[in-house]
């Protein structure tokens, strides 16, 4: 991180981080193993992988169609991780010609996700940069499963806001202008980390925020679509490891 990036962040009061992709592994193929998992604890008659697939494209499709990229304002009523996994979960069965309880395997998700293991770097950089800065996070996520995560890591942050609590998911600028006006901050005091370009980046700078940008090496599933003809906002600045970031804070 250069010079130059440094002094346009001077002014940051408070990081904001995003937690799963940023801060927590979401990897594909933990997804595919619980779809494993279910498949033989119920003795479903159906190849694991072909309902993984199914179950996956209803998953996409609800992240694609839970905002209304044209008219934010106009926001389709706003739905839970848990209810649209159940919905998701029901699509599959019935593609699939099986009979399954999908409020039960949608409560599975909600369960491993709240067991999701931290980047390497993630809780050494956090408790160095606690001494420094403010420090909240801002995710994609229904409260349950985020807040099992934070207990498991022994995270604690000074503000922690949810999609479920805002009612509304990144990258919908509200959201971040919400996390903004909680941490008693103006956008321009505030930074955000994330891993993805459209839900983290994009929303954060179009909310007025800064916004760096973390390459993780993983497969994960829940970086929103990008929409045709969005045109994305740039980060500020690429990293590939939180480490980088000390160099924000003297």
């Amino acid at each position: 991180m250069g010079l130059r990036t440094r002094e346009k962040l001077a002014n940051i009061k408070m990081i904001a981080f995003d937690m799963y992709g940023t801060l927590v592994r979401n990897d594909q193929s933990s997804w595919q193993s619980l779809t494993e998992d279910l498949v033989e604890d119920f003795a479903l008659p159906v190849n694991a992988l072909k309902l993984h697939e199914l179950w996956s494209m209803q998953e996409r499709k609800f992240r694609e169609r839970r905002l209304n990229y044209k008219t934010l304002k106009l926001n389709p009523p706003f739905v839970s991780y848990k209810s649209a996994w159940g919905i998701a979960w029901d699509k599959a069965f019935k593609d699939s010609g099986i009979e399954a309880d999908s409020s039960i395997f949608a409560q599975r998700g909600i369960e491993r996700m709240g067991l999701r293991e931290s980047f390497d770097d993630s809780t050494f950089v956090l408790n160095q940069m606690s001494e420094k800065i403010r420090l909240g996070v801002l995710s994609n996520a229904d409260d349950q499963y985020l807040s099992a995560s934070l207990i498991k890591h022994g995270w604690k942050f000074e503000l922690t806001l949810s999609s479920e609590s805002a009612r509304t998911y990144k990258p919908d600028p509200e959201i971040f202008r919400l996390f903004c006006q909680k941490a008693g901050l103006g956008p321009n005091e505030v930074l955000f980390v994330g891993d993805s370009l459209y839900d983290d980046i994009h929303g954060a700078k179009n909310a007025g925020l800064s916004a760096i940008q973390i390459l993780r090496n993983q497969d994960t599933p829940g970086r929103t679509p990008i929409p045709e003809g969005v045109e994305m906002i740039p980060p500020d600045s690429v990293i590939t490891s939180l480490t980088e970031l000390l160099d924000l804070i003297p």
